[in-house]
C-alpha cells in the first residue's frame, strides 16, 4: 500500500483490518491476575518514563486531577494526517 499520509485528520476506512484491540495493560490493572506474567518488566519500564517525564512531580499530578482547559494542550494539525476518501 502507498504511505498512509495526507490532509485528512482521521482515516476514512478501517486501518487495522482483522486486528482488535482486546484489552490494554496500565497501572491500574497491574492489580489483577497474569498482569505480572503480561508484563514482567512493567516497574522497570514505569520508573524509566517517569525518569524521562519532562515535567515535574507536581505538574504531572496536577495534569491527572481535575478538568483543565483546551489552551493548557496546545496541538498541531495531524501529521502526517491521512489520505482523503476517494471520490
Amino acid at each position: 500500500m502507498p504511505p498512509q499520509e495526507g490532509p485528512a485528520l482521521a482515516p476514512y476506512n478501517n486501518v487495522f483490518g482483522d486486528w482488535k484491540v482486546i484489552g490494554g495493560l496500565s497501572v491500574f490493572a497491574s492489580a489483577l491476575p497474569g498482569f505480572d506474567e503480561e508484563w514482567p518488566t512493567f516497574q522497570e519500564d514505569e520508573a524509566a518514563c517517569v525518569a524521562k517525564a519532562p515535567d515535574s512531580a507536581e505538574r504531572r499530578n496536577s495534569l491527572m486531577n481535575g478538568e483543565h482547559p483546551r489552551s493548557d494542550f496546545p496541538t498541531l494539525p495531524a501529521y502526517p494526517g491521512w489520505p482523503s476518501k476517494p471520490d
